[in-house]
């Protein structure tokens, strides 16, 4: 995930670069928001669909990662991609106002955190949509 959101990351700051602008009144730099708008819904866009379609996105494909079902072992599907993904989206909403980010921040830290509690690994995210990530490397 974090290989995803750094190249998400990447892409929203060289938009943000290359379309920003001096406003010549006030010199300052103007972004524009839709950057912003851009990556809360993108983001979840792609890892629905790459989930959906092939288990894993490409972070989770250099990791050797996959996401299959809890109760078959097999591929999530549209509808399970969706309800893996909607914590995240929802949180992501709410980091577009800043002063939520820190907050924010700290619900996305404690659902990490809930990973550890769990004899499977599985996130809040994981257990809402009956999933589980799986090693796919060879041992």
């Amino acid at each position: 995930m974090l290989i995803d959101q750094f190249m998400f990351g990447t892409i929203a700051g060289v938009l943000r670069l290359a379309l920003q602008k001096v406003n010549h009144v006030t010199h300052r730099m103007e972004r524009p928001s839709w950057i912003a708008w851009f990556v809360v819904f993108a983001y979840p866009a792609y890892e629905i669909v790459t989930t959906a379609l092939w288990g894993q996105t490409l972070g989770k494909k250099v990791l050797g990662i996959r996401v299959v079902g809890n109760d078959n072992g097999s591929g999530i599907g549209w509808p399970r991609s969706v309800k893996r993904a909607a914590p995240a989206f929802l949180l992501s909403l709410a980091t577009v106002p800043m002063p939520y980010a820190i907050l924010v921040g700290i619900v996305g830290f404690v659902f990490e955190i809930s990973l550890l509690f769990n004899d499977r690994r599985q996130g809040w995210h994981d257990l809402l949509a009956n999933s589980v990530v799986v090693d796919t490397k060879p041992r």
